[in-house]
C-alpha cells in the first residue's frame, strides 16, 4: 500500500520539477537570444553613425558616393564580424567587404523600408533563400536636392 502512494508522491514531484527546469530553460533561451539580437542591431546602429559621419559631408553626388563607398569598403575594420555592402540608387549590390556580390533576386526589405520612412534607415531581420536567417540594417544618402545617391547596408 505505502509503495504506491511513495511511487504516485516521486511521480508527482518528479513532474513538478521537470516542469521547472523546462521553464527555466526556455525562458533563459528567449532571454540569451533576446540579448544576442539587440546586441547585433546596436551594433549596426553604431554603424549608421559612423558611416554617417563619413559620407554625409563629402558625398553630394553618385560619383563620390561610389568612390568613397570603395575606399571605406577596402578599409572596414570589422570584415570578419559582418558584411558591409555598397547599393546602388536603384537597389542592386555594386560592391561588398567579402569580394562576393550577392544574388540579384535576393530581397532586401530594409533597403526598401529605408526608402519609405523619413529617417532614410531601416534594421529588419529576414531569411534569404537559402533558409539563412539574417539582420541587416540599410542607411539610405541623399544629395542636397533629395536624390537618392546610394546607400549602405
Amino acid at each position: 500500500m505505502t509503495s504506491g502512494i511513495t511511487k504516485r508522491w516521486i511521480l508527482n514531484i518528479l513532474s513538478v520539477i521537470i516542469f521547472i527546469i523546462i521553464c527555466v530553460v526556455l525562458c533563459l533561451s528567449y532571454m540569451i537570444g533576446t540579448y544576442y539580437y539587440n546586441s547585433v542591431q546596436q551594433s549596426i546602429s553604431v554603424r549608421f553613425t559612423e558611416l554617417n559621419n563619413v559620407f554625409s559631408e563629402s558625398s553630394d553626388t553618385t560619383t563620390d558616393f561610389l568612390t568613397n563607398a570603395q575606399k571605406y569598403i577596402e578599409d572596414f575594420p570589422e570584415k570578419e564580424q559582418m558584411e558591409l555592402q555598397s547599393v546602388n540608387s536603384i537597389g542592386r549590390v555594386t560592391l561588398t567587404s567579402t569580394g562576393f556580390v550577392p544574388d540579384e533576386k535576393e530581397k532586401m526589405p530594409d533597403f526598401d523600408e529605408a526608402l519609405k520612412n523619413g529617417t532614410g534607415e531601416a534594421i529588419t531581420t529576414s531569411q534569404l533563400s537559402t533558409g539563412e536567417d539574417i539582420m541587416a540594417g540599410t542607411r539610405i544618402f541623399t544629395s542636397q536636392d533629395g536624390t537618392v545617391i546610394g546607400a549602405t547596408r
